[in-house]
């Protein structure tokens, strides 16, 4: 079974036919498993309203550490209607979305790696089977998604933050693991100015590095904007 799983990731990543395509070309059977098993509409809109809770959470506590960066002793931050708060519930619909269309992509190539490897299973066989492609996909998933949303909210935040209370123009520098080429090239043109570390933002997907500001003169703490 292990072969399988592997093939079925391998797939997800490197066949250039697209889910439509393979959810077509799988048996009578396996098209019924793909419905049992298939993110919905429903799914992305639950999963959209839990990313926003805690996008805002996010947000607000990004706004938190930089108040308290530059000195402004705020004991809490709750993000009102405004551009921000539409930004995260942008954000959190968009992520759904997205993270339910990538599992459903990767759900038509594992089934389809299932019959390959047993090709009279049932719908039950095939269903018990992935269960183990279902549990290994979210002992990894599940962190990497709420790595990625932070980190890209958090930095969405503190931008906001300095370009909203800044009254001279702040510097941006990009650092921190490194580890790839691209972030390496980014760091090698420190500093920027914010609006163009805003327009850079997180270069990838799982990106770890961040943007650091040296803030410059900025509003008194009695007239913080803060979302």
């Amino acid at each position: 079974m292990t072969d399988v799983l592997e093939r079925a990731q391998v797939g997800a990543q490197e066949r250039i036919r697209d889910k439509g395509t393979v959810v077509e070309d799988l048996s009578d059977v396996g098209r019924l498993v793909y419905l049992m098993f298939q993110k919905t509409a429903e799914d992305v809109a639950a999963l959209a309203d839990v990313l926003f809770q805690e996008g805002r959470r996010t947000a607000e506590e990004a706004l938190l550490q930089e108040a308290h960066a530059i000195g402004c002793g705020i004991l809490q931050v709750r993000l009102g209607e405004g551009e921000l708060l539409s930004w995260v519930r942008e954000r959190a619909d968009w992520a759904a979305q997205t993270i339910c269309d990538t599992y459903n992509r990767d759900l038509a190539f594992a089934i389809e790696a299932v019959i390959a490897q047993y090709p009279k299973a049932n719908r039950w066989v095939i269903a018990y089977h992935l269960r183990d492609w279902e549990a290994g996909r979210q002992s990894w998933k599940a962190d990497q998604i709420a790595t990625t949303e932070a980190f890209v909210t958090a930095n969405e935040a503190k931008m906001e933050f300095y370009g909203m209370n800044a009254i001279t123009e702040p510097k941006a520098w990009f650092g921190y693991s490194l580890i790839c080429e691209q972030c390496q090239a980014i760091a090698a043109q420190n500093p920027y100015k914010l609006r163009d570390a805003q327009a850079i933002g997180l270069p990838h997907v799982g990106c770890l590095d961040q943007w650091h500001i040296e803030p410059g003169e900025m509003v008194e703490c009695s007239e913080l904007w803060l979302g």
